[in-house]
């Protein structure tokens, strides 16, 4: 600041004190750190204390656990840092925000212990929209209008890609965390484009980077590409606020991730990415599934599949013993026996009816004995003979039936649990094996060390061997 702008119109040079400082420790024995931070500090917090100042908000990163706010105020050529107490803050009337015009009142302050200049606002007057943040605006509109945002254009991730296109700093820590945190959840082959992610024609060399990865994303077997960058100032992550990076990520052959800055930070790449990650270690998230977790689900599935199959074996072995405990295998002879036993007791009840009404009627005796022989015991014996005679055949050729029926649901039952049977998979030559005192059978060769006492379970039988040595899968390959 050449000068001392004061909000109420007025404008005066800034108190000059230069000269007396070009003094200080010229002669004698030279000032300590401290002694001129001292004399620095009595020199510039005086003048400058209820001082106005117009620029715009940079850094904003929203309020403290406290509640003060900590920020810059930038123009076209420099910055100020700048923070406000709480009890201002509570007074301001409206939201701090990065890219805010405004206006600010406040004391220039030296802090000693660093030798750090900065403000310390407690009034403020918005006045628009910044240069940075209005060009960001006008770029989004932009795209918005041609669509680029829509989320009927973003494309889904695959679930297992066969290799990843990283565009990022050979030289910042995301391509460390990128690469750790996607090793560490799913070993993969990743295809590193190097890139300028700041400062002048950072835009271009991103842009350029994504358009290499997209043109031989076939040759090299790219099913993604990631974009990443640690976090920055507003001025940091300009190069993704572009409309170069953000067509190249718009017409990019494999769907793009993007994890710039940290997760409060919103870039036009973002919007235009078909996904945006909050950090480069959650690109990687979302990039690959957890391995870990993975083999986990898979276990427990395997065990619900061993668990259903043997409930429905227990519960065919359940139906099979009703069947074969139920009457109508049992035999007709104990149905004819019943049958036998009803008749005889329907007669005798017949022969004590005839006999007390032939006392109490001794005078109709004739007369019923003709009745009775019309409708003799005898008749009605043969009768219930014939009837139960048809009533056997009958319950004999349903008998015969539903053993057949039976017979054939247990034939099929038997032969559907004998093809998924895993003893019938390991007949067909399969074997399971596993390290000696682990439950978890062998999947991958990483799962075994040379010495392991591995058991092989076959069809018939059991072996056990020792493991001398180990081939796993190539590792993963970069290219920049």
């Amino acid at each position: 600041m050449a000068a001392r702008s004061l909000f109420d119109g007025s404008s005066e040079p800034s108190p000059s004190f230069g000269e007396s400082a070009s003094r200080a420790g010229t002669s004698g024995e030279p000032l300590g750190v401290s002694e001129l931070v001292a004399k620095l500090k009595q020199r510039v917090e005086p003048p400058f204390a209820g001082v106005w100042v117009a620029g715009e908000i940079a850094d904003f990163r929203g309020l403290a656990p406290s509640g003060h706010a900590y920020f810059s105020l930038k123009d076209s050529v420099s910055m100020l840092r700048a923070k406000m107490w709480r009890s201002s803050v509570t007074r301001l009337g409206f939201a701090l925000e990065n890219g805010a015009a405004v206006v600010a009142h406040g004391n220039v302050e030296l802090y000693a212990p660093r030798g750090e200049l900065s403000m310390v606002i407690d009034r403020v007057v918005l006045q628009g929209i910044g240069a940075a943040a209005a060009a960001f605006e006008q770029l989004r509109k932009k795209l918005l209008a041609e669509g680029l945002f829509e989320a009927s254009r973003k494309r889904a991730l695959p679930f297992l890609p066969r290799a990843i296109g990283l565009v990022t700093s050979r030289d910042g820590a995301a391509i460390r965390d990128f690469l750790k945190h996607l090793h560490e959840r799913w070993p993969s082959r990743v295809v590193v484009a190097p890139t300028q992610v700041q400062g002048a024609g950072a835009d271009e060399s991103v842009a350029g980077a994504i358009r290499k990865l997209s043109e031989r994303a076939e040759a090299l077997g790219l099913d993604a590409v990631a974009v990443v960058r640690g976090g920055g100032s507003i001025e940091d992550l300009a190069a993704f606020n572009s409309e170069a990076v953000a067509r190249a990520i718009a017409e990019c052959a494999v769907p793009v991730v993007t994890g710039v800055g940290h997760e409060i930070d919103t870039t036009i790449a973002d919007l235009v990415a078909d996904r945006r990650a909050k950090t480069p270690t959650d690109a990687a998230n979302v990039l690959v599934p957890d391995r870990a977790a993975l083999s986990s689900d898979l276990w427990h599935l395997g065990e619900r599949m061993a668990e259903a199959m043997d409930r429905r074996v227990a519960d065919g072995e359940t139906e099979w013993r009703h069947i074969l405990e139920s009457s109508a295998l049992a035999g007709p002879e104990a149905l004819l026996e019943q049958f036998q036993l009803d008749l005889e007791s329907i007669s005798q009840q017949m022969a004590q009816a005839l006999r007390d009404s032939a006392t109490a009627r001794g005078s109709e005796w004739e007369s019923l004995r003709t009745r009775l022989a019309a409708a003799s015991p005898l008749v009605r014996v043969a009768d219930q003979q014939r009837r139960f005679e048809q009533i056997a055949a009958a319950l004999a050729a349903a008998s015969k039936t539903a053993v057949e029926r039976a017979e054939r649901g247990i034939s099929l039952a038997a032969a559907t649990l004998e093809a998924v049977s895993p003893v019938a998979v390991l007949g067909r030559g399969y074997s399971l094996a596993r390290v000696e005192g682990r439950a978890q059978f062998l999947t991958d060769a990483s799962q075994v060390r040379e010495g392991d006492l591995v058991e092989t379970r076959l069809a018939h039988g059991a072996f056990q061997s020792r493991v001398t040595s180990v081939a796993p899968e190539r590792p993963s390959e970069a290219a920049s």
